[in-house]
């Protein structure tokens, strides 16, 4: 795992986090990992790593690029937790991503994540918002932003093409399968097609449990899976061949 590097009494949280997943980047041929925006708070360094998950091909169509990005704060790590939890199952099951390049941004705010309850406010940071919106321009096809709220169910909201749409209703009024609750779709609303899908998925915050979790990162990655394949059942065959 290629990284830059950061000052070590800033950087306990993060490699106690992280440090099983680069250790898969060393032995994984299809994740790999790196620092890609460190950013600079009162002189020290901080780090964001973002891992990239390439599954297999589906045919000869090009990869679509999925991003994934887990929102930590100073009450707790439960988004990030989720999105590295779904590194740990599409590593055991790479096809859950089949056709797709898969980039994961676990950690969206490495100072609270090293400063817990003693960082400030950093919600405006224009440091910290450039990190994520050059982490949200990087995934051309699609998004899910993963954050811990105070709702009592799995909240989706955000916009969906007509394939996600669906994939997402069919999940959902199927067997929990180890979700506590069924999933609200109340606020997500059917986008136009012509642009990217941006999926954002509110997590209970009393979902702490390593069973929860685990049931939330299959959820989003049978919900990955349906949808690469549904979604490359509808590019023409010609469009393939341009690729």
């Amino acid at each position: 795992m290629k990284t830059h590097t950061l000052a070590p009494e800033f950087r306990a949280n993060l490699k106690r986090l992280l440090q099983g997943f680069a250790e898969h980047c060393e032995i994984s041929e299809w994740l790999s990992g790196r620092i890609e925006q460190p950013i600079y708070f009162h002189g020290l360094k901080f780090g964001a790593p973002v891992f990239t998950f390439d599954g297999p091909r589906l045919d000869d169509a090009p990869r679509r690029t999925i991003g994934l990005l887990g929102h930590n704060t100073a009450a707790g790590t439960l988004a990030s937790d989720i999105v590295l939890q779904l590194i740990e199952v599409a590593t055991l099951r790479p096809e859950l991503a089949a056709g797709q390049s898969l980039r994961l941004l676990p950690v969206s705010d490495p100072v609270t994540l090293e400063l817990g309850e003693d960082a400030p406010d950093l919600v405006d940071w224009p440091v910290l918002n450039f990190l994520h919106d050059e982490f949200r321009a990087s995934a051309a096809d699609g998004l899910i932003e993963i954050r811990a709220g105070r709702s009592a169910t799995l909240r989706l909201g955000g916009t969906a093409d007509i394939a996600l749409y669906q994939v997402l209703a069919s999940t959902v009024t199927a067997d929990l399968r180890g979700l506590p609750v069924r999933a609200d779709m109340a606020d997500l609303a059917l986008s136009t097609g012509l642009e990217r899908w941006h999926l954002k998925v509110e997590v209970p915050l009393g979902w702490l449990q390593s069973g929860d979790i685990l049931a939330v990162s299959r959820f989003l990655g049978r919900v990955l899976e349906t949808h690469a394949h549904l979604a490359a059942a509808c590019v023409p065959a010609h469009a393939h061949s341009r690729a």
